[in-house]
């Protein structure tokens, strides 16, 4: 479960990755700062596809990056995901942060890594 403190005052968008063994889990953890601006973050990283593989059991080696995001990339892939999920009405393609046709996003963002040994 990450633990940290959001910045007070600014809007603040983040994107996890977990790893189980070394092993990328394929899913993106959003989280934004709407209802805890300024508060310390201690929420667990649930969603995920519950694919077998990405199960977490004690004795699991696990590491998770925490990638400061801006608005435009948290919502490429909030709506990437709800494409991939099949939460939409429609097919449709990610709100892209690209202007015309195009489908993608750019992105650079700041990284805090932490790993730890289940017991």
């Amino acid at each position: 479960m990450p633990q940290f403190l959001d910045p007070a005052g600014e809007r603040n968008y983040y994107v996890f990755r977990q790893y189980r063994n070394g092993r990328l889990n394929p899913s993106l953890f959003l989280r934004d700062d709407e209802l805890t601006d300024g508060k310390p973050n201690a929420r667990p990283l649930v969603g995920g596809g519950g694919r077998e593989e990405d199960q977490l059991v004690a004795g699991d080696s696990v590491r998770v990056e925490m990638q400061t995001i801006d608005a435009g990339v948290h919502e490429y892939v909030r709506t990437l995901n709800e494409v991939l999920g099949g939460n939409s009405a429609a097919p449709a393609n990610p709100t892209s942060n690209f202007s015309g046709e195009v489908l993608g996003y750019f992105s650079a963002y700041t990284l805090q890594r932490r790993s730890q040994r289940l017991p």
